[in-house]
C-alpha cells in the first residue's frame, strides 16, 4: 500500500514557494493536496486509490483554472472560458499564454495525460487506478505544478 508521501511533499513545497502561493485560492489547492495526503491513511484500497484521484485532479484543475482566471482579468487579454475545465485552462494557456509565457510541449501533453487519467477514473462506476498510475499521475502532477509556478502572476 502506497501513501505517495514524497510526491505529495514535492507538491506542497513547489506550491508553497511559487509566487502564486499569496493567493487565496491557490490555498486552497494547498489544502486540497493535504487532503490528498491524510487520504493516503484510508485503510481500504478502493477508497484510498478513490480519494486520491478525487483530491488530486480537483487540485490541478482548481489550480489552473486560477491562474487562467487571473490572466483573464488583466487588462485587453482575453476572457476565461465560460466553465471552467482542465481541458479549458489547458486550451486558454496554449492559445493565450499566461504572462506569454506557455506550457512546453511536453507539459502539455502531460497534462492531457493527466486530464484522460482524471476522467477515466472519474467518470466510470467501480474503476480504480494501480498505484503505478496514481505515481504516474503524481509524477506529471509535480512538472506541470513545476511548469505552472513559473508563470508570472
Amino acid at each position: 500500500m502506497k501513501t505517495f508521501k514524497k510526491e505529495t511533499a514535492a507538491i506542497l513545497i513547489q506550491l508553497r514557494g511559487s509566487l502564486w502561493a499569496p493567493h487565496p485560492e491557490v490555498a486552497d489547492v494547498i489544502s486540497e493536496y493535504e487532503h490528498f495526503e491524510r487520504a493516503g491513511k484510508t485503510p481500504h484500497q478502493e477508497r484510498r486509490v478513490s480519494l486520491q484521484i478525487f483530491h488530486a485532479s480537483r487540485a490541478i484543475d482548481s489550480l489552473l483554472a486560477h491562474v487562467v482566471t487571473h490572466e483573464a482579468s488583466k487588462p485587453l487579454k482575453q476572457p476565461a472560458p465560460p466553465i471552467m475545465t482542465l481541458g479549458s485552462s489547458q486550451i486558454y494557456i496554449r492559445d493565450h499564454s499566461i504572462d506569454g509565457q506557455q506550457l512546453a510541449a511536453t507539459a502539455d501533453a502531460e497534462l492531457t495525460d493527466i486530464r484522460n487519467d482524471r476522467n477515466l477514473y472519474l467518470h466510470k462506476a467501480n474503476l480504480f487506478p494501480a498505484d503505478g498510475t496514481i505515481q504516474s499521475f503524481l509524477d506529471k502532477t509535480i512538472r506541470i505544478i513545476s511548469a505552472v509556478s513559473n508563470f508570472n502572476p
